[in-house]
């Protein structure tokens, strides 16, 4: 790795660190709000699922602990094989959901600890990342961390913030990092004073790495992505019911530049059903070689296959895009819009769309979360990029997710999945494959 790329890397890790002992700090601090009470739920299910082209039963035992704050999740996930189609695979077991070091941290599948303080709040989670941003999403925008059904990543996400100052940072897979970045934001005026005005403005810094993945196609070996810059934000109109920020980000990317500049809004439609509406557009100015929200639904497989190489016919990954100089690249102009509706626990939809000119990646996501009544849980998801800047948003390439879950009597419950997401298979590029479940199982709560 070269110096300032290792330099860059250590000075990730150091933030991320310093992310970490401010929020241990903060867990012991005071006396615990809340219960005291301890309590936990056992899960069993079976069923028949299907991936790409063989057919599994189905076996999940799922153990769960909550104190105070405090959240844990064990599992124990099994997929054995009963028909098995070409190509042909020699062991019952499902191997590719066992033969990594990183698929091994499913079974610790979720610790969370989130507590709330009168002007304060801290955040860890380690597991699975879904729907991860970071600051404002002009770097990590919606990330997901196990997109490819056979390489599941383990991450991490922690955040403190005390009365508008402090830290945000992630990394995809702690157990082999690769992508590590962090945002530190302050507000100034909250300093000398106590009232909420001294919040409204915010600055902030960013830095995300990406240590890349193996060399493949270029001689001159490219692996390692840097992005840097700044942001500021200052809250115009904070209401009861309403509220409205301006943003401006500056952020560079191997000696390009990008400026996003927008607004967020936020309403309470009703007070009454707890209806809330989210609303943020932002202009987005980039340079040849800038990307602006990189880290979104798509890029564990972007990083890995991005444009074809005009020379050679080969597939480039990101970093060596950045590097090809037989890949003419130009200044250019879009817009993102993000928009979420939320009531209460029972139902929540979220979209968002990402459009760059110049023929540059383009994508669109939807989710829908439907829980009218405890007993019943149906969520939907969609997402599709088209890296050519084309129409080819909804190809079969994209990425679709249902599910449903009903308890149906006393501990007896129901589900059915339905999933098509990135398959990779050793270094060659990614496609998609389906993945289908349905079955039965028991929940008991203590």
């Amino acid at each position: 790795m070269p110096v300032n790329s290792e330099i860059s890397y250590r000075v990730a890790v150091g933030a991320g660190l310093l992310c970490s002992l401010l929020i241990a700090r903060s867990l012991f601090a005071g006396e615990p709000s809340g219960t005291d009470d301890f309590s936990f739920y056992s899960r069993f299910d079976t069923g028949i699922g299907g991936v790409d082209e063989d057919l599994f039963v189905l076996l999940l035992a799922e153990q769960g602990f909550r104190l105070r704050h405090l959240t844990l999740s064990l599992s124990g996930p099994f997929r054995l094989r009963v028909l098995d189609n070409a190509p042909d695979d020699a062991r019952v077991l499902r191997e590719q959901d066992f033969d990594e070091p990183s698929d091994w941290a499913r079974i610790l599948r979720a610790v969370d600890y989130r507590r709330e303080w009168e002007d304060a709040v801290a955040l860890i989670h380690l597991g699975e990342l879904n729907d991860v941003q970071i600051g404002h999403g002009t770097v990590v925008s919606h990330y997901f961390n196990s997109m490819d059904m056979d390489h599941y990543q383990g991450g991490a996400l922690l955040s403190v913030d005390v009365r508008g100052n402090g830290l945000e940072f992630f990394m995809q897979d702690v157990v082999a990092p690769a992508i590590i970045g962090g945002r530190a934001h302050v507000a100034p005026f909250s300093f000398f004073s106590q009232s909420p005005w001294g919040r409204r403005f915010q600055v902030a810094l960013s830095l995300l790495t990406d240590t890349g993945v193996p060399h493949r196609t270029m001689v001159d070996g490219r692996r390692f992505i840097l992005i840097a810059g700044g942001d500021a934000g200052l809250l115009l109109v904070d209401q009861q019911r309403f509220s409205l920020e301006a943003r401006v980000d500056v952020l560079g990317c191997d000696g390009s530049a990008g400026v996003h500049g927008g607004l967020a809004a936020g309403a309470t439609l009703s007070q009454e059903r707890e209806l809330t509406l989210q609303v943020s557009g932002e202009y987005r100015y980039a340079g040849e070689d800038y990307y602006p929200a990189l880290i979104n639904p798509f890029y564990d497989r972007n990083r890995r296959s991005f444009s074809r190489d005009p020379v050679t016919g080969l597939r480039n990954t990101f970093a060596e895009h950045l590097a090809n100089t037989a890949i003419e690249g130009s200044d250019s102009h879009g817009f993102a819009v993000d928009l979420s509706l939320q009531m209460a626990d029972r139902f929540r939809i979220g979209a968002r769309y990402d459009f760059q000119s110049d023929h540059r990646p383009h994508w669109l996501l939807f989710k829908m979360e439907l829980a009218p009544v405890q007993r019943f849980s149906l969520r939907a998801f969609f997402a599709g990029q088209d890296i050519a800047g084309g129409a080819g948003i909804f190809s079969s390439e994209s990425l679709v997710g249902l599910s449903l879950h009903v308890e149906l009597i006393g501990p007896l419950r129901a589900f059915t999945e339905v999933v098509r997401r990135h398959r990779r298979v050793g270094d060659g590029p990614a496609r998609t494959a389906n993945e289908i479940s349905g079955g039965v199982g028991l929940v008991f709560s203590y």
